[in-house]
């Protein structure tokens, strides 16, 4: 199901998939030394191998686990995490540059950043901030 591409998402098909999200539907996957013996000890696990690999790997039942989570009033504890400033929300060029800012300008000199901070305690650490004024337009694939 393909629900966005740098795009506007679907929101029947994202409701659709988010029903989906339920114990009976999930996997438990543990990648550690103290899981495998755990598994080893489970007396339903059951060893198998990866068929391109030739990987081992333990199956075991989550009943118990599913069990544990559909009593659980856990669903009232999710949330989203809270908005990350450091992700734009729009790769327009900001209003505020002028229309001589929103121009490619590689022919110009580059003009070396301002120091914003210098360590007091060691000279080694400096903090620069420079606004990118050569490239209109980000690019991305």
């Amino acid at each position: 199901m393909r629900i966005a591409s740098l795009g506007a998402v679907d929101i029947g098909e994202f409701k659709s998939l988010v029903k989906e999200l339920n114990p009976q539907n999930s996997m438990i996957e543990r990648s550690s030394p103290a899981a495998w013996k755990e598994a080893e000890a489970n007396e339903l696990s059951v060893k198998q191998t990866e068929k391109w690999y030739g990987v081992e790997f333990m199956q075991t039942p989550i009943d118990e686990a599913v069990d544990t989570w559909e009593r659980s009033n856990s669903s009232q504890l999710l949330s989203l995490p809270a908005l990350n400033r450091f992700i734009p929300r729009s790769l327009e060029i900001d209003a505020s540059l002028g229309e001589e800012g929103k121009k490619p300008r590689i022919e110009r000199p580059l003009v070396p950043p301002n120091l914003v901070k210098e360590s007091s305690v060691d000279e080694k650490f400096k903090l620069y901030h420079r606004l990118d004024d050569r490239y209109a337009n980000p690019k991305g694939e």
